[in-house]
């Protein structure tokens, strides 16, 4: 240990402990002085050597209390962001986004496989023949599907990790990828 400690300070020790204070107050009821985290490295240090048990001192992420449920709800359905909401009330971001997830507010992501049939038959027919730009495909189709999406399926139907950017003068969905290695001539004689 960093110092010896008398046993009416260990005595305190177990006192304080069993009244549920925490490290940094017991450091103070005894009069310690310096920073804060030392202070409660000692006290930690000391309830382990007399095997104190910690009390636990329940959630590190506070609930919600049913009036900031209310107010959380009356923003969420006046279309303000999860953000703004947990500023304006000071509350957790995290906590906001949850309720929010949990009441069914959001964007809720559009999967590949949910769209109908028909309109994923057009979209794979327009990457297959390199018809259109990543950016046209996904403003033609926003009702259903959205630009990353659409350029992730283009990478898997295509076999191409990266495309060029924006507008190329080469056409739609072209990529330096995959390379084709020509086989070079063989040495003349």
């Amino acid at each position: 240990m960093s110092r010896y400690i008398t046993d009416e300070e260990k005595q305190r020790i177990r006192e304080l402990t069993a009244e549920g204070k925490t490290q940094l107050e017991i450091a103070n009821a005894l009069g310690w002085r310096g920073s804060p985290m030392p202070l409660r490295n000692r006290v930690y240090r000391w309830q382990k050597q007399m095997d104190l048990t910690l009390p636990w001192r329940g959630p590190r992420s506070p609930v919600l209390t049913p009036e900031e449920e209310k107010q959380v709800l009356a923003l969420l359905k006046a279309d303000v962001g999860t953000g703004r909401i947990a500023a304006k009330l000071n509350l957790r971001p995290y906590l906001v986004r949850k309720f929010a997830e949990e009441h069914g507010f959001g964007r809720k992501p559009t999967q590949w496989n949910s769209l109908p049939s028909a309109v994923r038959e057009k979209i794979l027919e327009e990457i297959r023949g390199r018809q259109n730009f990543g950016v046209d495909l996904a403003e033609k189709y926003a009702a259903y599907i959205g630009y990353k999406a659409i350029l992730k399926v283009a990478r898997e139907t295509l076999n191409c990790p990266k495309f060029r950017p924006s507008r190329s003068t080469s056409g739609p969905l072209t990529s330096d990828w995959p390379q084709k290695h020509h086989p070079r001539g063989g040495l003349s004689t």
